[in-house]
């Protein structure tokens, strides 16, 4: 008897119903519990989804949003030079 046959039927022994036990049979997907679930966040799958709060035409989403991102990335850009400036010694720093 082969050593993975010898472990299947001590999985089936136990009382295993998963039919992905036998030889030769392809994984079987997990299946949802049927009860309700005990996890501590729960009450956040069952939620239901809202979508987005915002509407797609909002302002915040068409004009403010694109302005930040662009400011925030030329202030990366210049303090990303401004430290290269300082490590190469173009720059006096103090």
């Amino acid at each position: 008897m082969s050593p993975d046959r010898v472990v299947i039927e001590e999985v089936q022994a136990r009382g295993d119903s998963d039919e992905s036990t036998e030889a030769g049979s392809l994984p079987v997907a997990a299946r949802a519990p049927s009860g309700p679930s005990r996890t501590p966040y729960s009450w956040l799958r069952r939620k239901k989804s809202s979508g987005s709060r915002i509407s797609s035409g909002s302002p915040l989403y068409t004009r403010v949003l694109p302005i930040v991102i662009l400011a925030m990335g030329v202030l990366t850009a210049a303090l990303i030079l401004f430290a290269a400036g300082v490590i190469l010694g173009i720059v006096p720093f103090r």
